[in-house]
């Protein structure tokens, strides 16, 4: 999948039949999910700082929530 104006920056993983992955413009980077498909490749989360894994049961990623509160562990089920 194609996204304008987006380029890769790293690994992305897969989980739950989807591939996670992060992209990088000139507002930010972001996490995404797709399934192959433009309709069905959505943003997951913004601020994304780099850090990406999946177990069995969840995806882990890092997220920049505020400058008092600095980089942060999240975590999803992939809903």
């Amino acid at each position: 999948v194609r996204l304008p104006g987006l380029s890769a920056l790293g690994n992305g993983v897969i989980f739950k039949n989807k591939l996670f992955f992060y992209t990088k413009d000139d507002t930010g980077t972001f996490l995404y999910s797709t399934d192959g498909t433009l309709e069905g490749t959505v943003r997951v989360a913004d601020n994304h700082s780099g850090t990406l894994f999946a177990t069995e049961d969840a995806i882990f990623f890092s997220k920049y929530t505020s400058r008092s509160v600095g980089i942060e562990l999240w975590t999803s089920d992939g809903t």
